[in-house]
């Protein structure tokens, strides 16, 4: 599956999107509709990461995904954050930022798993688990 979804703790508070190059906007429009799923169950987490270390190159018209991760993006979760990006990953964030900073707001960009876990931790007001996720 082009992209995992997975716990990052073991109290399930950090939810996780690793993006597996390749990848289409349909693998994205799956996962937050199975993010959707997860919540829906009672398991609103506190941050998400996206894990993109393996992205590789993003799919034409990513851009007409921004709509939908509007629609999706929950109010509750203040921490979301981007592991691994690369450089074009980068350029469609700043972009993104520039055009829509509301849906990035609050997002910020770390290099590893760890770094993420650490982030959260420091900037969450609940309780966290263990991380039980390797990098």
């Amino acid at each position: 599956m082009p992209i995992d979804i997975k716990w990052l703790d073991d109290l399930e508070t950090i939810f996780c999107y690793k993006v597996i190059f390749p990848w289409s906007l349909d693998d994205v429009y799956n996962a937050l509709n199975q993010g959707d799923v997860a919540a829906e169950q009672g398991n609103v987490p506190v941050a998400i990461v996206f894990d993109v270390k393996e992205a590789g190159m993003i799919p034409r018209s990513f851009m007409t995904v921004m709509r939908e991760l509007r629609e999706h993006r929950n109010p509750d979760i203040q921490l979301r954050v981007f592991v691994g990006p690369n450089r074009i990953i980068r350029l469609v964030y700043d972009l993104a930022n520039r055009a829509f900073p509301d849906l990035l707001e609050g997002m910020v960009i770390k290099e590893t798993i760890q770094e993420a876990y650490d982030y959260i931790v420091e900037n969450s007001t609940g309780d966290i688990g263990k991380l039980t996720a390797d990098d």
